[in-house]
């Protein structure tokens, strides 16, 4: 069609929006909307996929940082009102399951618990500020 031309021609002041932006060389953020979508779909319908789970497991290991790796799966310790966590698994478990070392894990701990956000007792973590756990996951900084 016409106005594809018009849009690959750079003297052409014509532009489709949302093609070829910058920001989508890397990531586009509508993917997020669509994952989360076929997610609700999944659940809604009862679909186990290991396939699928697998996917979004090594998603997270290479797009997220291990603090929000480790403020999600608190958080998917703790579904609703729920704020103490007790791991049932060691520490190198734990690191392992999130793609990192034990040093690592003792030293994103220590930033939580230096933001105020847990509060770490033996295998117990009280979490006190669920909200920013969920910014952490979400990938905002601490």
């Amino acid at each position: 069609p016409h106005y594809i031309e018009r849009a690959k021609d750079k003297n052409d002041p014509f532009r489709l929006m949302g093609f070829g932006h910058r920001v989508y060389k890397n990531y586009d953020p509508r993917a997020t909307v669509m994952q989360k979508t076929v997610r609700e779909v999944f659940d809604a319908l009862k679909v186990n996929d290991p396939l699928f789970e697998t996917a979004l497991r090594l998603e997270e290991l290479a797009l997220k940082d291990v603090l929000a790796r480790l403020a999600k799966y608190l958080l998917d310790l703790a579904p609703g009102q729920v704020t103490e966590v007790k791991l049932a698994i060691t520490k190198k478990e734990l690191a392992a399951r999130l793609g990192t070392i034990s040093e690592t894990l003792s030293r994103t701990l220590n930033k939580f618990r230096s933001k105020k956000a847990v509060k770490v007792s033996g295998n117990k973590i009280i979490i006190l500020n669920k909200a920013r756990l969920e910014e952490i996951s979400a990938g905002l900084k601490i």
